[in-house]
């Protein structure tokens, strides 16, 4: 700020905690994003199969352009709250949050693999050996 005053320091701290809510949450979606993926894998496995490079490209470009474009986007909040952002990444509310997220998908993800598998059209894939 140009004034000699403390007048800005209301919105320093706000764009601060702005940047921490913000790297906090971009954190969780990373870890989201690769154990979901990871999940993906393993459940492809089971069939012998396996993402194909170009869906490992569409996950990693689509889905993480967005989240750099609407993050980003995103302002601090007009007013200050007299509650501070959480400052621990590692604590249950964080770790709860993120474990019930990647239960949701799993199950979402496990009903639709089950699902496809039992439709006439399925045929399963067979080794030769």
């Amino acid at each position: 700020s140009r004034t000699p005053t403390i007048e800005c320091v209301p919105t320093i701290i706000r764009e601060g905690r702005a940047a921490l809510v913000t790297s906090f949450g971009v954190v969780k979606y990373m870890v989201a994003y690769s154990l979901t993926q990871f999940l993906t894998v393993i459940m492809l496995y089971t069939i012998g199969n396996n993402l194909t490079d170009y869906e490992f490209l569409f996950i990693d470009l689509g889905l993480i352009t967005l989240l750099v474009l609407l993050f980003s986007r995103t302002s601090s909040y007009a007013y200050l709250d007299p509650k501070p952002p959480r400052t621990k990444l590692i604590s249950w509310r964080p770790l709860a949050s993120l474990v019930g997220h990647l239960g949701i998908c799993f199950a979402f993800q496990a009903f639709i693999f089950e699902y496809v598998k039992r439709q006439p059209w399925y045929e399963p894939f067979e080794f030769n050996t």
